[in-house]
């Protein structure tokens, strides 16, 4: 980041993946397990299309 960019509003972009188990308890299904993976992140500036 610049030192230009560090009171520009931002915005984190994220590809994200959760791979989950189940299990049938009691006539419903229930979680057993959630993981997370993260596949990337960006951190974009956000401009005005004008540039102002």
């Amino acid at each position: 980041m610049y030192a230009a960019d560090a009171d520009a509003a931002r915005l984190r972009v994220c590809s994200v993946r959760y791979r989950d188990s189940y299990r049938r308890t009691t006539g419903a299904w229930r979680f057993t397990r959630r993981e997370l993976t993260a596949d990337w992140t960006e951190d974009r500036v956000l401009t005005s299309p004008t540039g102002r």
